[in-house]
């Protein structure tokens, strides 16, 4: 390599790229990776947990130790402690929902899941079951949470 020596300056040094490099080990490298996959997986999360059904906080359905899953295409419908019937997180009663659903075209299901808190009272089931089955509802399922520990 060769240098043009100008008047007044002194003669400058050849400079090797090589030097003037700045060489990272092979560990700050990789990290970049490991920060995009976190921002990934943290996107995946964010969307996935709002696709998930919105459950009501005030509502915790009973334990039991069955094992066989329940049916996820019956409609559901929500029973509140206090005895609150809900649909679509709206107030109804039995007979308000079914008219809806007539309303919307929909038939009257053969079977339907009550989501009930387990605080609630069987006083207050009882006459909802005799509301179903005057709508000719042969089955209502209750969800419960399955006990992990009595098995």
């Amino acid at each position: 390599m060769k240098t043009v020596a100008r008047p007044g300056y002194p003669n400058p040094a050849p400079i090797k790229l090589s030097q003037a490099v700045h060489h990272t080990n092979g560990r700050e490298a990789n990290i970049i990776p490991i920060i995009n996959m976190t921002f990934l997986l943290l996107l995946f999360f964010m969307v996935a947990g709002s696709l998930t059904e919105a459950m009501r906080k005030d509502i915790f359905p009973p334990t039991s130790a069955s094992a066989a899953p329940g049916q996820p295409d019956l409609l559901e419908l929500m029973l509140t402690r206090d005895g609150k019937l809900l649909w679509q997180d709206e107030p109804v009663s039995v007979g308000q929902w079914a008219q809806r659903l007539s309303a919307n075209g929909v038939a009257i299901p053969a079977a339907v899941r009550l989501r009930a808190d387990a605080g609630t009272r069987a006083a207050v089931i009882i006459p909802l079951l005799a509301e179903f089955k005057a709508l000719n509802i042969a089955r209502v399922s209750l969800v419960t949470i399955n006990d992990v520990k009595s098995q």
